[in-house]
């Protein structure tokens, strides 16, 4: 009681400053100083309707989405903080974030969290970036440049009618700048206690009167964290080289192209697989606009992955190839249809190079798997466009499970100006990967009287999707001026949720053993305090008791304790301050409440507190200084069974000089 009460006398300590400072700073800011906040200068009305594409894959307003949907903005982004994209998530209300190791974090919307979450759709500008092999996201190999990306869009809640099978509880969008937005050149370097040392470059021109392009690059070394026990440190040091272009052209009026691509490689020690991972991408799109109302646009990219493990002596590639068009117009007045077909190929070449037993292996070691997709969507609108009613659904045929359907109907009412209610019945699945179809998790090398090696897990080439119905509800509005409020609240209900099944001493398999419901909901407020001073304030809340086993077995109710480790209540408070001299001064506090995981280990709740304060004595130049958990000096935030080592994740400091020259 002593610890918390002394916690949050700091925390009140570090924000009253806050509250001064937004006092004065309301009566001495010059013209000069107005400017150094692009976010801070949007009416609030404006700031909650801004542009979306994640919804229908087309750009609509956030006032017109039938959904809960948070955006991030370039200037939050870059007043966060925070150095990498999933740290970015904690802004998110309802997202469960969590870093389990210096290169791993759990992170999913809405239940069933763990560092191979698989029921959250992850893109970068509609490409997706999870691995095929278990349809989570390696985290580390997406240290993006966060100075090229111009929002990320969070969707909380079913996006399977559009994006198709694992947008099952949500879905990331991180959208970058298009390359005439970053003309000029960049240059930032940082260091810290856990950041070792980052470098960043960028440098944007034009080809032509209508092409523009950016070629940038970006170096990060992070150091170790703590092993639980607070006496050694884990060996999880990581660092990554990463460089990326994009061109933009606009071949006529109506026709636009763009190229993107990257390349990365990196070094990481998460025991058990330390090793080398690299990875490029390249992709294109072209977009016709027929009108105002109507456009059809194609999209194409090649993906490549690969990782090679020093003490397994194994390499995982793989290869993805896909294609995505989508097609809108409007079919009467008061009709418009968005339409679109894609199809998806992926290469595995998942071999070990050693003839003894590995821990982890796949049979067969190279396999392929195809997609093929197609999408139908129809919004009405009445009165006024007041009132619109949408209905749509995803088709699917994939190589595990053969053909999927997952349907949709959302209806949205602007009761008046700048008040809506929604709400939303949607079927979505999580489809099987290359994991439960191919992998077996083996000990070898074992003493007698034991057999030479036991199989944990085999796998499963009948298992089935995981299906969820989800039923949803929201209202969004404007309580005063300066004052925005959205509500969501959910209720899903599951089955053949995938766990282990007859788990014994000779090993086990996975299966579709759990069923039930998960409801609950998040409240937002965001309160324009002052000219200078924006206030955003959550509170979300998941209930995962009612999920249970279709019949009891040991295995089942360990890979229930899995899917219920998240927190049942989160809390966070965001400030952004603009300062006299050029100066922004931004904090946050989060609440994570306790977790349980497997075996009873309980991970307790925390506050965490963030603060970064930073001033521009140019327009070109900024100096920073940021802290993230600022009042403790470690702790876990997460025990994932697939640990092999408990991570105290500890206090984090850094600097950063950023050179901005357009």
């Amino acid at each position: 009681m002593e610890i918390n009460t002394l916690r949050w006398t700091c925390v009140v300590k570090l924000m009253l400053p806050v509250i001064m400072a937004a006092s004065l700073s309301s009566t001495q800011v010059t013209a000069a100083e107005a400017d150094t906040s692009t976010l801070l200068e949007m009416d609030m009305a404006q700031l909650m309707n801004v542009e979306v594409t994640t919804i229908d894959k087309w750009a609509m307003p956030l006032d017109d989405a039938a959904a809960a949907v948070t955006v991030l903005s370039s200037e939050d982004i870059l007043r966060s903080g925070m150095q990498t994209v999933p740290e970015l998530m904690r802004m998110v209300p309802g997202m469960q974030v969590a870093r389990t190791s210096a290169s791993a974090w759990a992170i999913s919307a809405r239940g069933f969290n763990g560092t191979f979450a698989r029921t959250m759709l992850v893109m970068v500008d509609g490409r997706s970036i999870y691995t095929p092999l278990t349809s989570g996201v390696d985290w580390f190999r997406r240290d993006l440049l966060l100075e090229n990306i111009k929002r990320i869009e969070v969707i909380r809640g079913p996006g399977g009618a559009i994006w198709g099978a694992n947008a099952m509880t949500g879905v990331i969008n991180i959208i970058t700048k298009k390359s005439l937005d970053t003309q000029g050149i960049l240059v930032a370097g940082s260091g810290g206690n856990r950041l070792h040392s980052m470098g960043k470059l960028r440098y944007g021109g034009e080809l032509g009167y209508n092409t523009s392009y950016r070629i940038s690059g970006r170096y990060a070394a992070h150091g170790r964290q703590m092993n639980s026990n607070g006496l050694v440190y884990n060996n999880d040091d990581w660092d990554q080289s990463r460089i990326d272009f994009r061109i933009d052209s606009r071949l006529s009026s109506v026709d636009h192209i763009s190229l993107q691509g990257a390349r990365n490689r990196g070094t990481l020690h998460n025991i058990p697989s330390s090793g080398i991972f690299s990875g490029s991408h390249l992709m294109g799109e072209w977009q016709h606009d027929f009108s105002e109302e109507s456009a059809l646009r194609m999209q194409a990219y090649v993906d490549q992955t690969k990782k090679e493990t020093f003490k397994q002596l194994r390499f995982d590639h793989i290869n993805t190839y896909d294609f995505d068009m989508s097609h809108h117009f409007k079919l009467a007045e008061q009709l418009a249809v968005n339409w679109g077909l894609g199809y998806r190929k992926t290469r595995f070449n998942n071999i070990n190079t050693t003839g003894a037993n590995p821990l982890l292996s796949y049979h067969p070691a190279q396999s392929h798997t195809r997609t093929y997709r197609g999408f139908v969507q129809a919004r009405s609108y009445w009165h006024e466009r007041n009132v619109q009613l949408t209905l749509g659904s995803k088709f699917e045929n994939n190589s595990y499970t053969g053909f999927e359907y997952q349907p949709s109907a959302q209806l949205l009412w602007h009761i008046e100006q700048n008040h809506t209610i929604w709400g939303a019945i949607s079927r979505t699945v999580s489809t099987p990967t290359r994991f439960d179809d191919a992998a077996s998790l083996a000990l070898s090398g074992l003493p007698f009287p034991f057999p030479p090696s036991i199989n944990l897990i085999q796998p499963n080439p009948d298992l089935e999707s995981q299906v969820q119905l989800s039923y949803e509800a929201g209202y969004r509005g404007m309580l005063a001026d300066n004052l925005h409020l959205s509500l969501s609240l959910f209720f899903n209900r599951y089955k053949r949720l995938s766990t282990s099944e007859d788990f014994g001493f000779f090993g086990g398999i996975i299966g579709n053993g759990l069923g039930g419901s998960v409801h609950g909901g998040e409240l937002t407020l965001q309160w324009q305090a002052s000219k200078d001073w924006l206030l955003k304030a959550s509170y979300s809340h998941i209930n995962m008791e009612s999920l249970k086993p279709e019949s009891w077995s040991t295995a089942r109710t360990a890979g229930l304790e899995v899917l219920q480790s998240n927190a049942r209540n989160m809390a966070s408070l965001q400030s952004r301050l603009d300062l006299p001299w050029q100066l922004q001064f931004d904090s946050a506090i989060y609440y994570v409440a306790s977790l349980q995981a497997a075996g009873g280990i309980v991970t307790p709740a925390y506050n965490r507190v963030d603060a970064r304060i930073a001033w521009s004595p140019n327009k070109q130049l900024q100096l920073s200084l940021a802290a993230n958990d600022l009042f403790d000096k470690s702790r876990p935030q997460y025990l994932d069974s697939t640990s092999f080592n408990l991570t105290d994740i500890g206090r984090s400091f850094h600097a950063q000089a950023t050179y901005n020259y357009d």
